[in-house]
């Protein structure tokens, strides 16, 4: 997902690679080396010096940071500190290592260490981190909070601006996403240019429906910044979402523009032109990027713009024309897979199973592929081939990530057939280690939803967001199942707002927020997100399904039984074709229930 904080992550280790340089410098030895005055960008600095071998681990540190290697990191940064006892920000630094690896309790003698030696933003900022890994957003923003009161930071903006981000960011994840409004404003009154400010306040204003204030921050972000792609991209959706097609339209094609013909980019304008009826412009932006290299990275993009133009035909033959010329059995195994995603894509399930199918055993892309087919053979309801693919997979050739998949395949497919204890039984055998507990738990939160307890599976999404408040799918999550059972509305729709704020333009959360509205009877904000996630999504039958709930509720019949058909249309299965066809037999007359659609036929 892109939301506020993975979408700024390239933006914080960028920051932490300008800012840790610095925190060696000002680390002190043993024996607290002397100050050094410099002048730095027009300001006066003054650091510490820090002992060569300190800085060697830190800088080794940092390197395994960048590449996720946390328990390296954590080694490293221990023999910075023996070399250099009293550097605050190295203890810092430790503890930060130390909550990837979901060790809280040395991660708080690293802070306590830290803050003992000198209160300085990396203890603070690392002492917030704690309280949201123990599930504390609040607690957090209280921390950074009085750090802001006690620091004195006129003389240290990019200190003062990483603090107040930080503080906004744990304000949303605490569910107060009009505190982080007021926190995101007061530092635009100091910083009316900082990028990373504008965005945020953007996501936020579209969460809590100003969508007129979300396109000015947005607007105001790209005159700054006129190559922030994913800022005009989002700028684009929110326009889509405000029904003012023909800026849309324009920020779309600048967005194409400076992405130098992007491929991605592409397919996102031509889906765009598509859901415009406007089939012809589709196909023009696919013909002016043509390209003629047949790398399996490359042709999946060229095959996701022809799927997007409306050409799915012309995809397959992408893929066809590379499978010809007898590519080794990666290649093969790739191209294979990007064919049966598009015919996925299309609602073509059948055809994507075969393809998904013929996925050679030896290629590496043979085990996802099985999932994929036993996946969409389950939603089906042929159990039987599912689970006949399922078992053929051979758990000692997988690798964990694989393995892990491959167990939570099998418990769906065991609650399917009925065996809801069997399934809840698999999962929680599973070894639930820090780096697949919240995929586990989310998987059985599903599962409960589904075949079980709907209750359940709200506290299994609660576990994942104490571990994490800012887990996006398990907040939406949480909110829609409550939503669907009239569950806790204030607290559904909070949660919602959140996801939304930290993955803004995500149809499916705004989804969400739209039908928790529709529940609590507030029309026009349910009018407002859930129009705007079909425009942006109106391939998506749950979508479709809500939002012909809306217009029934309101008395639109004709626009109900419209939205129920271009729904039905592309075939939705369980409880989605459910709700339809319950819809459906609301909406029409008695002489027309019998003869109502069925395994996708129109509406009379």
């Amino acid at each position: 997902m892109v939301g506020v904080l993975a979408a700024f992550l390239g933006v914080v280790k960028a920051q932490l690679r300008w800012l840790m340089p610095v925190a060696m410098l000002t680390a002190g030895c043993v024996h607290r080396q002397a100050t050094i005055t410099k002048v730095v960008d027009g300001r006066i600095i003054t650091t510490r010096s820090i002992s060569p071998r300190a800085y060697e681990h830190a800088a080794r540190a940092l390197l395994y940071e960048e590449e996720e290697r946390w328990q390296e990191a954590v080694a490293e940064y221990r023999l910075a500190t023996d070399y250099d006892a009293q550097s605050p920000e190295l203890h810092a630094r430790l503890a930060e290592a130390l909550l990837h690896l979901d060790r809280p309790k040395e991660a708080q003698v690293a802070i306590d260490r830290s803050l003992a030696i000198e209160p300085t933003v990396d203890g603070v900022v690392a002492a917030a981190h704690l309280h949201l890994h123990r599930g504390d957003p609040k607690g957090a923003a209280r921390v950074l909070g009085d750090a802001l009161l006690r620091f004195d930071l006129n003389d240290d903006a990019e200190a003062a601006l990483r603090i107040t981000l930080e503080r906004a960011d744990a304000q949303v994840m605490a569910l107060d996403l009009n505190a982080a409004h007021r926190t995101l404003d007061t530092l635009l009154q100091t910083r009316p240019t900082a990028q990373a400010v504008l965005y945020r306040q953007a996501a936020v204003s579209w969460a809590l429906a100003d969508l007129v204030e979300a396109r000015r921050y947005f607007e105001r972000l790209v005159q700054i910044e006129p190559d922030h792609l994913e800022a005009r991209l989002l700028l684009a959706r929110l326009l889509t979402v405000m029904n003012q097609m023909d800026a849309a339209r324009s920020a779309y094609i600048e967005s194409l523009a400076r992405s130098e013909g992007d491929l991605t980019v592409a397919s996102l304008y031509a889906t765009f032109l598509r859901q415009q009826e406007l089939e012809d412009d589709a196909h023009a932006v696919a013909d002016d990027l043509q390209v003629n290299e047949t790398d399996p990275t490359t042709l999946m993009s060229r095959m996701e713009l022809e799927r997007a133009a409306g050409r799915l035909p012309n995809a397959l033959d992408l893929a066809d024309a590379v499978l010809a010329t007898a590519p080794d059995k990666d290649v093969r195994g790739r191209v294979l897979l990007a064919r049966g995603s598009a015919l996925e894509a299309s609602h073509r399930s059948d055809e994507a199973v075969q393809t998904f199918m013929t996925i050679p055993q030896d290629a590496a892309a043979y085990v996802e592929g099985r999932l994929r087919a036993a996946a969409l053979l389950r939603e089906a309801g042929k159990l039987p081939e599912a689970q006949t693919i399922l078992e053929a997979l051979a758990t000692d050739a997988l690798d964990e990530a694989m393995e892990l998949e491959l167990t939570v395949a099998r418990a769906l497919l065991q609650a399917s057939r009925k065996d809801l204890e069997g399934a809840r039984q698999r999962l929680e055998e599973q070894p639930k280690d820090a780096a697949n507990r919240d995929r586990i738990t989310l998987a059985a939160a599903s599962l409960e939803d589904k075949y079980g307890d709907w209750q359940r599976a709200l506290r299994l999404a609660e576990q994942v967001l104490m571990r994490d408040p800012a887990q996006v799918e398990a907040l939406n999550f949480w909110a829609f199942v409550a939503a669907e059972q009239h569950h806790n509305l204030p607290l559904a729709l909070k949660r919602a707002q959140a996801a939304l704020a930290l993955d803004p333009g995500s149809a499916a959360i705004m989804d969400t927020v739209g039908w928790i509205h529709h529940q609590d009877k507030r029309w026009d904000k349910a009018t407002m997100f859930l129009e705007g996630a079909a425009r942006i999504a109106p391939d998506e039958p749950e979508i479709l399904a809500h939002v012909a709930s809306l217009y029934a509720q309101r008395g639109q019949t004709a626009l109900a039984l419209t939205r129920v058909q271009q729904a039905l249309e592309l075939k939705p299965v369980g409880k989605v074709r459910t709700q339809l066809e319950v819809l459906l037999q609301s909406l029409t007359p008695s002489q027309a229930r019998s003869k109502g659609p069925s395994n996708g036929a129109t509406i009379p």
